[in-house]
């Protein structure tokens, strides 16, 4: 189907309105989160397009995550642009106004609703919530599996249309590219089963004698559910290989599930109340009051009922409150990653689910009278979350200006404090780096990164003597702790303790032979040792 003159305008202005929003990242730095694993410290990225890069990509899990899609992405970038920021920034913006454009034409086209659909994809440019995904290049893994995620619906949508196997093979090979970038299209299944409902209507209703029509149309879907449930089992086990399940406060089964419906009301508070935005909200540390979780369960199950009342008379509201539970089930807090609590980043796709229902609301409830008024408050609507996403886009152009603001709207973030301390140590600010290094480990004692770097801090401020109780800190709770051991080594052989210094070296070389520069310090300590 063709684009009309209209769908061609709006898309053209979506695509102004985000370029707009976002021009000023193209002079942000990378940071020094996520960034050098995937790109300023990754070896075969910076090699640009190559049959080595292409080779790791597909076998190397990086992060814990295997998205060789999105290392594409940035072999592409390094190969274009080296290791200068702004283009790596620029493909990132392209990936969102692409998303934006693409969303609003899918929209315009199932749902039959040129300005609903325009206004939900401005609303969904302009969000603040969306500046992780755009203005954080390790998040490009975001904005890449979210177009093919958008464009399997659009095959999805002709496989409707017009049924044949090659119309299903499209729709498997769009899901397997979506999963390639990211693995949290998972849900992807789950929500073409939304569409069914509505906006497509290849159901009707949700009550007993709907039954047969959804089992049919989910068999319909078992190649899909079945490539998804493999994926969640791979990235499970690589997340636990990686340290990832165990980077967070070991809470019980029973105090993360007391979590969830405080999380889901946590995305519903940031998505229409978008204050205090930054890249790590802390994780719990202990499980959460009764009354707080079962007060916020009865507030889920009331919109749930509410949604399940109203789906013959206005579906969108089902579909839109299901598409944001489900979509954001995979990582709302079940199986505990990281050392995160929420994340804006992980609203990039639920968050349409929500904008659906709002802005579909609006134009219904308007009459033709009040359709005007409604185009009025959209607009001021997209306003001001784009003056709220401009506003807050600085805070993304350095590593220490994210970790400041992180650390400016949270409380007890000792990961935050962790990044900082380092960020100052480049700077050979060793006090102020010193303090935050100390402030992480009084709110997580048993941080062996923070008491190693306390003590390399130590040691650069030529305190040798004290940071020794640091790295023995260090090595206690993380003996493969390579870097402490060296650094240890190191610290007792400026000492002049060069036996000790030697013990430490022999024990680093028996367990990590190619450590860089192991070698090259213990012949000097065998050197001073005969001298």
């Amino acid at each position: 189907m063709k684009i009309t003159r209209n769908e061609l305008l709006a898309s053209a202005a979506l695509t102004l309105l985000v370029f707009f929003l976002y021009a000023p990242a193209v002079r942000f730095a990378f940071v020094d989160y996520d960034d050098p694993i995937y790109i300023t410290e990754n070896s075969w990225v910076q090699q640009g397009l190559s049959a080595e890069g292409f080779r790791l990509s597909l076998r190397e899990w990086v992060s814990g995550n295997w998205h060789p899609l999105t290392m594409w992405t940035h072999m592409l970038d390094a190969e274009l642009f080296g290791l200068n920021p702004a283009g790596h920034h620029a493909q990132s913006i392209l990936w969102h106004a692409a998303n934006t454009v693409l969303l609003f034409l899918l929209l315009s086209r199932i749902a039959g609703g040129f300005w609903p659909g325009l206004f939900i994809a401005a609303l969904w440019a302009a969000h603040p919530l969306n500046a992780d995904s755009v203005a954080w290049i390790s998040e490009r893994k975001n904005l890449v599996s979210t177009f093919f995620w958008l464009a399997t619906i659009g095959l999805y949508i002709r496989f409707t249309r017009r049924p044949s196997p090659h119309a299903l093979m499209a729709v498997i090979a769009g899901f397997a590219l979506a999963l390639m970038a990211k693995p949290m299209p998972v849900t992807l299944p789950f929500t073409l089963l939304l569409l069914d409902f509505w906006p497509l209507r290849r159901v009707e209703g949700i009550g007993r004698s709907a039954w047969p029509t959804w089992k049919k149309l989910a068999l319909e879907k078992l190649p899909l559910f079945v490539i998804g449930a493999v994926f969640i089992l791979t990235t499970l086990k690589t997340q636990v290989l990686a340290g990832a399940t165990g980077m967070s406060s070991f809470l019980s089964l029973h105090a993360r599930l007391a979590w969830l419906p405080i999380f889901y009301l946590d995305y519903l508070r940031l998505f229409f109340w978008p204050r205090d935005l930054c890249v790590l909200y802390p994780a719990p540390t202990a499980a959460p009051s009764i009354p707080a979780s079962a007060g916020a369960l009865l507030i889920l199950l009331l919109i749930t009922a509410g949604a399940l009342v109203l789906a013959r008379r206005r579906p969108w509201l089902a579909a839109g409150w299901f598409w944001f539970l489900g979509t954001l089930a995979p990582v709302i807090g079940l199986v505990s990653v990281g050392l995160h609590r929420i994340a804006d980043r992980y609203l990039y796709v639920p968050m349409l689910g929500l904008l659906l229902m709002v802005v579909w609301r609006l134009f219904d409830a308007a009459s033709k009278r009040w359709r005007p008024a409604a185009f009025a408050l959209a607009a001021a609507v997209v306003l001001v979350l784009g003056l709220v996403t401009r506003h807050d886009l600085p805070h993304w152009r350095n590593s220490e200006a994210l970790f400041r603001r992180a650390l400016a709207v949270t409380r007890d973030n000792y990961a935050m404090h962790y990044n900082l301390g380092r960020q100052l140590t480049l700077q050979r600010k060793f006090d102020e780096a010193i303090a935050e290094f100390r402030e992480a480990i009084r709110l997580r004692p048993d941080y062996a990164l923070a008491h190693n770097n306390l003590g390399w801090t130590l040691c650069l401020r030529d305190d040798n003597e004290e940071a020794l109780p640091s790295f023995r800190e260090s090595l206690r709770l993380m003996p493969d702790n390579h870097q402490a051991r060296f650094n240890l080594g190191l610290a007792l052989m400026r000492l002049g303790r060069y036996a000790e210094a030697r013990e430490q070296l022999e024990i680093l070389l028996q367990q990590a032979p190619a450590y860089p520069e192991a070698q090259d310090v213990y012949q000097q300590l065998l050197k001073a040792g005969r001298s």
